[in-house]
Parts: structure tokens; C-alpha cells; sequence
């Protein structure tokens, strides 16, 4: 698609002598001046301009990439003085990038209404080549980019990284706007109902906020590993329990004893790795309640395992059916896990695994059952509360 500077600005305006050229992009509140040279630099080579994905725009000599930056972090650390310069490229941070603003405006990728401006809610990367010959292939252009971003990561301890141009979604927003007169609706809280706050809240929340599927789903697996020795020990301790109840009426003959020891071997083995999830699931969890929330494609897989309609399931399947669901959601966890962490090594697939297709899904699922162990975790004795 061609790209032509008379859409955004009058060239008629333009007089020899000229040190600035002002640009307004649409729906803007406010331009930007342009030295000639900037101006020069950004348009002489417009019909170029093309967007390369939902995060870069090139032209034939430069590359602007959108980046996700904390503003307050940004302007009070001076993050955008941070430059690469060599022979062939120069590297910086920008605000209000052009070529974005350009192709955003091109596009009618902006909405004053909803808070969507083509030019500054952009924050980018822009590399400026100093031939077009000398451009790097896109991948490596983006290898170049998560290398720098990661550096600034680490100096200024906040994440830095590639973002994407905004989505505009006017159904909802025509929605917003049709209710927007109609008095809200208060929702009143009552006090008692609210959670103490423990440090698997803390973990909760930090999960919600991660974006990559794969390590999302990593902190609430951490979350499920963090409850599951307080889970063992409880169970454990009930179990002990109702061995000694009947202390004083029972013989204290092998098999007793025995019993005793086969608590702590079973204790021990709820502890590791592969036994995690299950421990958890089986002692903290409704899968009635959640079963809705797993992935069509893994209720499949369950249904026929175990016999049983996969569309629902509802409190008159049997509490065997409704555990072995829940040994197998528990391997599916942990062999999900296992893919992840263990993906660059060679780790061997045993089925269980969930598909990549389907792991936005499975993360819906484990936010669910992580959200009542936060629950389940603020019902305990202080003793055992984490």
C-alpha cells in the first residue's frame, strides 16, 4: 500500500529557510516538531513504509518496533539514553515513533473515544540503517532487539519487551458507550467475605499478570507445588489420628505397627515430584465445579479413559470416576509442566501433555483451581496457613 505525506500534512506550508516541519496524526490532542532532517529522514522514502507484523513497521532504511515499558520507570530512569551504535545501524528507544503514528493513521488504528491515539501510545524501538543493503532479516532484527531489551530489563530491574499495536474492539466499545448514560451498578462487598491476604495470593496475582502462556502456566503449576507438603502433612496427620483413636482398645501387634509405617511411606511418596498435583487435587478441590474449564479436546481424551459423558459432568457420577478425573487432570498438569521446563533438553512426550493449541485453555483451568487453594489455604489453622 503506498503511503503519501500530503494525507497528514500540507507541503504547501513548507518554505525554503524552514528549520521544522509540524505533523498532527488524527485524533491526536497535540503534534510534534520535526528538524528538516528528521522530517527528511522519516518521508523520503514513504512509499517504502510496511507493516512487517502486529509490532514492526519498516521503510527501506528504518525499523520501528513497538515495545511495553513502565511510563514512570521510563521517564524517571532515563531508560531512552541507553543507545547502540556501529557501523551499520543505530539503536534507541523512541516515544511518539512516526513510521507507527503513519501506519496507525493509514490504517484507523485509533479511536479518541476509547483511548487509542496512532502516534503517542506508542513507545519503540527504532533502528535507523545507515544503507538499505545493510538491513538485518527480520528475525535477526528481532533476535538484535530481545538482546537489547533484556539488557535494559536487567540494569533497570522492570520488564521491558516487544508489545503489539492496539486492538480495537468496537462491538464492546459500542456497548460501553449505549450503557454509558444508564446509571452503573453498585456491587456491595460484604467485609467477611474477603480472603486475609497470604502469600499464595501474592502468587496468584503475579501469575494473572504474566503474558507468555508457557510461564503463566508455570507460576500457578509453582502454586499447586507450594501447597502440596502443607496438603500431605494435614492428610498425614488425619490419617495418624485415626490410627491412634482407638489406642487404648487396639493391639499394638506388627500389623498395627506396620500400618503405621505404610502412613509415612505413603506420606513420603504424596511428596514427590510426580504426586504433587494429585495430592493437591485429590484433598483441595471440587472437579464437578471446575471440570467445565478444562479444554474440550482433554475432556475427550478423559471421557474415554474412563468412561464416562464428556460434555458434563454433575454430582451423580460415582466419587470413583470423579478421583480417577482427577489422577489424570493431575499427570496432564504435570506432564505439561515437564514439556515446559525441560523443552530445550531431551525430555520424551508421554502423551499427557497438553497441546500447545490448547494451553490458553488449561491456564483458564489451573487459575480456577489455583483460586481455591487460595481459598482452601484461608480455611486452615494458623498453623498451617501459608
Amino acid at each position: 500500500e503506498i503511503f503519501s505525506i500530503e494525507e497528514y500534512y500540507d507541503t504547501t506550508e513548507l518554505n525554503i529557510g524552514d528549520k521544522d516541519v509540524f505533523i498532527g496524526f488524527p485524533d491526536e490532542f497535540e503534534g510534534i516538531e520535526y528538524t528538516i532532517e528528521e522530517f527528511i529522514r522519516y518521508t523520503e522514502d514513504i512509499e517504502s513504509i510496511k507493516k512487517v507484523n502486529n509490532s514492526t513497521v519498516r521503510s527501506s532504511k528504518i525499523s520501528q518496533t513497538i515495545i511495553s515499558v513502565d511510563e514512570f520507570i521510563f521517564d524517571i530512569k532515563d531508560i531512552k539514553n541507553n543507545i547502540i551504535e556501529n557501523d551499520i545501524l543505530t539503536l534507541r528507544i523512541i516515544t511518539k515513533p512516526f513510521l507507527i503514528g503513519l501506519l496507525a493513521s493509514k490504517n484507523q488504528i485509533y479511536n479518541e473515544d476509547y483511548g487509542i491515539f496512532p502516534w503517542s501510545s506508542y513507545t519503540a524501538i527504532e533502528i535507523v540503517y545507515r544503507n538499505s543493503s545493510d538491513m538485518l532479516e527480520i528475525q535477526e532484527e528481532e533476535n538484535l532487539i530481545n538482546g537489547y531489551l533484556f539488557y535494559l530489563s536487567n540494569k533497570y530491574n522492570t520488564p521491558i519487551v516487544i508489545s503489539e499495536f492496539e486492538q480495537l474492539d468496537f462491538e464492546e466499545f459500542e456497548e460501553y458507550c449505549s450503557n454509558r448514560d444508564e446509571p452503573s451498578k453498585i456491587t456491595n462487598i460484604p467485609v467477611e467475605s474477603l480472603i486475609n491476604h497470604s502469600s499464595l495470593m501474592d502468587m496468584f496475582i503475579d501469575a494473572m499478570s504474566i503474558g507468555d502462556e508457557e510461564i503463566k502456566f508455570l507460576y500457578y503449576y509453582k502454586i499447586i507445588e507450594h501447597c502440596s507438603p502443607v496438603v500431605s502433612k494435614i492428610r498425614a496427620y488425619e490419617m495418624l489420628n485415626r490410627k491412634l483413636d482407638m489406642l487404648p482398645h487396639s493391639k499394638r501387634d506388627y500389623k498395627y505397627l506396620n500400618s503405621i509405617f505404610d502412613l509415612t511411606r505413603e506420606h513420603d511418596k504424596s511428596l514427590r515430584d510426580g504426586e504433587l498435583a494429585h495430592s493437591v487435587l485429590s484433598e483441595c478441590i471440587d472437579i464437578v465445579q471446575l471440570y467445565e474449564f478444562l479444554p474440550d479436546s482433554i475432556k475427550k481424551i478423559l471421557s474415554k479413559k474412563i468412561q464416562y459423558n464428556n460434555k458434563e459432568i454433575n454430582y451423580d457420577l460415582n466419587e470413583g470416576k470423579q478421583n480417577q478425573i482427577k489422577k489424570e487432570v493431575s499427570n496432564i498438569l504435570y506432564a505439561t509442566r515437564n514439556k515446559i521446563v525441560h523443552a530445550k533438553s531431551n525430555y520424551t512426550l508421554n502423551g499427557d501433555e497438553c497441546h500447545a493449541n490448547d494451553l490458553p485453555e488449561l491456564n483458564l483451568f489451573i487459575s480456577k483451581l489455583c483460586y481455591c487453594l487460595v481459598v482452601w489455604n484461608d480455611r486452615q489453622q494458623d498453623i498451617h496457613r501459608l
